[in-house]
């Protein structure tokens, strides 16, 4: 269902969502004639583990240390591929773009700025559970870590010489646009760590269309379907191409109520 609306979320893209997670009742509701709107706008995490189920944990070192601090390079070429603090459709889109090519995405950080990740719930000590866990790998030297992830060692150096000359510059932005925090120290102290990361869906912002009234419109005369209420994800109309993220509880908590309410009095 998901790869008909975007031929790049085929089998090998995973979800942060549970396993029911699927389409059945959108072709149920289909299939008695429900309006089925903006199914392919579905929005992604692009920085989760490859490696590890559902959204996890690991995103949380690829964002705040290695996004913010490190860098995110391809797997096999040792080379940035996007700036790490984009927007999500721009940072998913370059994510898709490797991953389509068979390559993977890699976040590498060193040990500075896993010492100190730029959040106020995730510390240097949820670095090393995730290096206990086997989500994060952690090296001595960045040769080490080349060597056994097989990145070409050269290109990785490169990479980050570029964002040290940035950084000894006084320079606010970085070739690739990202905005380098005047804290940000020079990338190059050991441990190293680093974790594959892939897109994974998270939402689909499409569905049924409904009214004010939270009724399902039927397709063949926008007109209510008797007796049929929807709410949450289930719906489209609501988001448009991207959900900002405070938006989710509020719909559960005025759609759903409005709905509910309607439901019970039908």
């Amino acid at each position: 269902m998901r790869q008909m609306q975007s031929w790049r979320l085929g089998p090998g893209i995973s979800t942060t969502t549970q396993p029911g997670s699927t389409s059945e009742v959108i072709r149920a509701l289909s299939d008695i004639g429900a309006w089925v709107i903006h199914m392919k706008y579905i929005h992604c995490v692009p920085e989760s583990c490859a490696d590890e189920k559902g959204w996890g944990s690991a995103w949380k070192f690829n964002q705040y240390c290695a996004a913010s601090q490190g860098l995110w390079v391809v797997q096999e070429t040792g080379r940035r591929f996007v700036n790490e603090t984009a927007d999500n459709t721009t940072r998913t889109n370059a994510v898709l773009g490797v991953i389509s090519a068979g390559e993977h995405c890699l976040a590498v950080a060193d040990a500075r700025a896993a010492a100190h990740p730029r959040s106020a719930l995730f510390k240097k000590s949820d670095v090393e559970a995730l290096v206990q866990r086997g989500f994060v790998l952690k090296y001595a030297t960045l040769s080490e870590l080349a060597s056994d992830l097989g990145v070409p060692l050269i290109p990785l150096q490169d990479e980050i010489s570029r964002i040290n000359e940035t950084l000894a510059a006084n320079d606010p932005d970085d070739y690739l646009g990202r905005v380098l925090s005047p804290t940000n120290e020079l990338i190059g102290e050991g441990p190293w760590y680093a974790c594959r990361f892939a897109a994974k869906v998270q939402l689909c912002g499409g569905g049924v269309a409904i009214d004010s009234q939270s009724r399902v419109l039927s397709v063949t005369d926008d007109a209510p379907v008797p007796g049929l209420f929807a709410a949450g994800e289930i719906t489209g109309g609501l988001n448009g191409e991207a959900r900002l993220s405070s938006c989710g509880l509020i719909d559960a908590l005025t759609v759903g109520r409005i709905a509910g309410r309607n439901a019970a009095a039908a």
